[in-house]
C-alpha cells in the first residue's frame, strides 16, 4: 500500500532503477559512485517508502560490488606497474 503523504521526490523512478539494475561497463566509477551516493541520501531521509528503499538496497549492493570491481582492477594494473616503475 503506498502512503499519499509520501514525497514524489524521494520515490526512485522505474528508469533509475534499470539504468543500475546492472551496472555496466561503459558506467564509469564516478558516475557509480554518484549513483550509490544519491540512493544512501534518500534512504536515509526516512521519506522512501518501505518497497522502495528494498529496491534501493538491491541496486546500492550491486553498485558497491561494482565499485569495488573497479577499484581491484586499478590496484592490480598499479601492482603491474610498480616492478617497471622501481626497477
Amino acid at each position: 500500500m503506498e502512503n499519499e503523504n509520501t514525497n514524489p521526490e524521494s520515490r526512485l523512478s522505474t528508469e533509475a532503477l534499470a539504468k543500475v539494475e546492472t551496472p555496466s561497463p561503459e558506467l564509469s566509477f564516478e558516475t557509480a559512485l554518484a549513483q550509490l551516493t544519491e540512493l544512501v541520501k534518500k534512504m536515509e531521509s526516512g521519506t522512501m517508502p518501505l518497497d522502495d528503499s528494498v529496491k534501493a538496497h538491491e541496486m546500492g549492493m550491486k553498485l558497491k560490488a561494482y565499485l569495488e570491481q573497479v577499484l581491484k582492477e586499478a590496484e592490480l594494473k598499479i601492482e603491474q606497474l610498480k616492478p617497471g616503475i622501481s626497477g
